[in-house]
C-alpha cells in the first residue's frame, strides 16, 4: 500500500519536473525571441543609415559625373583655342624692316610673353 502514494508522489514530481522544465524552456525562448527583435531593430536602424548614405553617395556621384562632364567639354574648347592660338604663333613672320618690326611688336606684346 505504501507503494501507491509513492508511485503517485513520483509521478506527480516527474509532471512537476516537466512542467517546470517546460517553463524555464519557454522562458528562455521569451527571452531569445526578445532578444532578436531588438537585434532586428538594430539592424533595422544600420540599413536606414546604410541606405542614407548610399543615397548621398549616389548624389555627389551624379554631381561629380555632371561637373566632370562639364569640365571635359570645357577642356576640349580650351584646348581647341589653344590650338588655334599656337597655330595662329607659328604662322607669324615678323617684318624685316625696323619700323615695321617695331610696330610689329609693340602691336604683338602679348603674344610674345610665352
Amino acid at each position: 500500500m505504501l507503494q501507491l502514494p509513492l508511485i503517485k508522489l513520483a509521478a506527480a514530481g516527474i509532471l512537476l519536473a516537466a512542467l517546470a522544465a517546460f517553463y524555464l524552456h519557454y522562458r528562455g525562448l521569451k527571452s531569445d525571441l526578445f532578444d532578436a527583435h531588438t537585434q532586428v531593430s538594430l539592424l533595422n536602424e544600420q540599413v536606414r543609415s546604410v541606405n542614407e548614405a548610399l543615397r548621398e553617395t549616389t548624389q555627389s556621384r551624379d554631381e561629380l559625373k555632371s561637373n566632370l562632364s562639364a569640365a571635359e567639354i570645357t577642356r576640349a574648347k580650351v584646348q581647341a583655342d589653344l590650338q588655334t592660338t599656337l597655330r595662329k604663333l607659328r604662322n607669324q613672320r615678323p617684318p624685316t624692316e625696323c619700323k615695321a618690326a617695331l610696330d610689329w611688336a609693340v602691336d604683338n606684346k602679348d603674344d610674345l610673353k610665352w
